[in-house]
């Protein structure tokens, strides 16, 4: 039985397998921000909804630009480029107090050069 114990304990380590994150997913070209084939609905709309609408939609939104769905981003994507952009003291910069991530920069921009569709 003394005699098992050791071979066992060397089949449990061997056993062992351990996942590393970077062999798992490995990064993305360009800083792992993937800007090959930008989606409307998986990437663009999660950023709009996310950092724009509560400023631009409803009755009355903030400079008279709507972003509630996908003609609205559409028709005034050049306005939003040029927004978002801009130098983070810049008064004009969308949103307002926080400059959007480099990776979301990135996507949007893309986004408009593939296109800009409805996905």
């Amino acid at each position: 039985m003394m005699k098992l114990l050791p071979l066992l304990s060397l089949l449990f380590l061997v056993g062992c397998y351990y996942d590393n994150e970077q062999d798992l997913y490995p990064a993305t070209p360009g800083g792992g921000c993937d800007t090959l084939a930008v989606s409307f609905s998986t990437e663009v709309w999660p950023i709009i909804n996310n950092k724009c609408t509560s400023c631009h939609s409803g009755s009355f939104p903030s400079g008279g630009l709507a972003l509630t769905n996908h003609a609205q981003v559409t028709a005034g994507l050049a306005n939003i480029i040029n927004r978002i952009e801009r130098n983070p003291d810049d008064p004009l910069l969308m949103p307002q107090g926080a400059k959007l991530d480099a990776c979301s920069i990135s996507k949007i921009k893309a986004w408009a050069a593939q296109g800009a569709a409805n996905n």
